[in-house]
Formats: C-alpha cells, sequence, structure tokens
C-alpha cells in the first residue's frame, strides 16, 4: 500500500471514529480504532514479508490477514443503521440540531446513492445474460450495434459457468467458475 493510500485511510479512520464516539456509538468506535492500529500493522508486516523473499510464501493468508476483517459481521439492522435512523428522525424533527444536514445509508452497498455512476460494462453483460435472445444468430447482428465485442463475450462465458440459466439462484457461495477466478487474480496480483 502506498504511504498516501494508507495515511488516507488512517485519516478516514480517524474521522469516523470522532464520529462514532459524538454520536453515540462507543463500542463500534472502539473496534475501528482498534482495526486502525492492527491494518497498520498488517500493512507493514505484509509489505515487509513482500519485500523479503520471494521465497514462494503466500503473504496473505488467513493467519496474516486482519483478525478484525476475519471476525465481521454483517449486520444490515445493527447498532450503526439503528442509530442512523434515530439521527435521521432527529433531523426531521429538528432541522440545523446536528452539524450534518443529512444521513447517507453506506452500510447496503449502493455506490449510486453516492452520486457514483452504474458501470457500464457490468450492465450490458447483466442485460445479454437476462436477455440471452440477443446472443444467437437471428439476433448477434443487431447485438453487435448495441453492445460492445468484449461485453458480449464476457455473457456467453458467464452464461457458460451457469448452463445458460442466468437468474436470481446460484450456490450459496457463489458460481465456482468466478470464485475461481477471483482467486486467481489474488494470486497473480498478492503472490
Amino acid at each position: 500500500m502506498h504511504c498516501s493510500s494508507l495515511a488516507a485511510t488512517r485519516a478516514a479512520f480517524a474521522t469516523h471514529h470522532r464520529y462514532l464516539v459524538r454520536y453515540g456509538l462507543r463500542t463500534f468506535s472502539t473496534t475501528l480504532a482498534d482495526m486502525q492500529h492492527s491494518s497498520a500493522a498488517k500493512v507493514s508486516l505484509t509489505s515487509s514479508t513482500a519485500s523479503s523473499g520471494g521465497d514462494g510464501r503466500k503473504v496473505l493468508t488467513l493467519d496474516t490477514m486482519n483478525q478484525h476483517i476475519r471476525k465481521m459481521e454483517y449486520a444490515v439492522r445493527g447498532a450503526i443503521p439503528i442509530r442512523a435512523d434515530e439521527l435521521r428522525e432527529q433531523l426531521k424533527t429538528s432541522p440545523g440540531s446536528l452539524p450534518f444536514k443529512q444521513i447517507t445509508a453506506c452500510n447496503i452497498g449502493n455506490p449510486q446513492q453516492l452520486e457514483q455512476k452504474p458501470i457500464t460494462f457490468l450492465r450490458q453483460v447483466s442485460a445479454l445474460m437476462e436477455y440471452s435472445d440477443l446472443l444467437g444468430p437471428e439476433m448477434i447482428e443487431t447485438t453487435r450495434k448495441l453492445f460492445p465485442e468484449d461485453a458480449i463475450e464476457r455473457a456467453r462465458r458467464n452464461l457458460a459457468y451457469v448452463g445458460n440459466a442466468a437468474g436470481a439462484y446460484t450456490h450459496s457461495l457463489g458460481i465456482y467458475e468466478v470464485r475461481q477466478n477471483v482467486a486467481r487474480f489474488i494470486e497473480e496480483r498478492d503472490g
């Protein structure tokens, strides 16, 4: 990790820590502070391990990763979202009573509410997978006018992974080939 990235991460943790403590989430903020300290140690440990060898050892393993990440739980209705609802209600009933004007829910993974533009490629691939008739011989010429070739190829490959049956249900761990591709990418990137 670059020093500037680490500094930015530390600054973000510190800012969140101050707000969490100030607005009544001391338990979580303590965990964040612990994670901040532990993350910095892990980054330096990982960096030194990565640079000191070339002996084939994996840099990131279950034992070397930040244990707070390993033990983390996803609580959609945990303390933070409940407190956020309370603060949202306070903003409605007493505008100006807090040093901010709105609450942005970041616990549900919706970057568009933060005005991030959707990634076009993923939407193109999803559209082609959901309406796979567009990939058939009778429609492919029209499809090529509307979609880039890399999206068409990715949709075909992904459909092959699921037996041309794209839908809402997969193995609870996700599609095996996709998991393998992610693992291969991380292995190549991190060693």
